[in-house]
């Protein structure tokens, strides 16, 4: 029931989304049972699920832009009652893009660009500077090249995702 609900509600505009989401929060305050409001405080500010709906906690946009999951992975929209990845803006503000290169939307999660890869220190370190199946890895020498792996410890040729000797 929930996921029609959720699905229907997908095809409304935002302040028809925004009107059913206040409407479900108060009429699940109305008939409150103690042990969903605990789930829902427990998952709501880490994944953004704090609109509670019948019998389950759900995101909203504005639960998922306050959200943990929003800052460190990038999942700042809300689908389906869960916070995703809206847009490429998302990933880079996360600290995903910062520390992995996971700065691009790619269905409802962010993953590794060539761009974000270069610009880790990952890639400075290790030579992990190049996208592959939306992680940053050592594809070619090239990428060891530079790396702190080939210019103090010798590992400079790319082989299985990494700079090897």
């Amino acid at each position: 029931m929930i996921r029609s609900l959720l699905q229907a509600l997908r095809r409304r505009s935002p302040a028809q989304r925004a009107a059913v989401a206040a409407a479900l929060a108060a009429l699940g305050s109305a008939g409150c049972d103690p042990d969903l409001w605990r789930r829902c405080d427990e998952v709501c500010a880490r994944f953004g699920r704090c609109t509670r709906a019948g019998d389950a906690c759900i995101a909203t946009r504005d639960d998922c832009k306050q959200s943990e999951e929003c800052r460190e992975h990038g999942l700042c929209a809300a689908r389906e009652g869960r916070c995703v990845a809206g847009s490429d803006a998302d990933c880079a503000g996360s600290a995903e893009c910062r520390r992995r290169g996971a700065c691009v939307a790619e269905g409802d999660r962010c993953a590794a660009s060539d761009e974000g890869c270069r610009r880790t220190a990952r890639c400075l370190e290790a030579g992990w500077c190049t996208a592959v199946k939306g992680r940053c890895r050592a594809a070619r020498d090239a990428d060891c090249a530079e790396a702190a792996a080939c210019k103090q410890r010798g590992r400079c040729r790319a082989s299985g995702g990494r700079c090897v000797d």
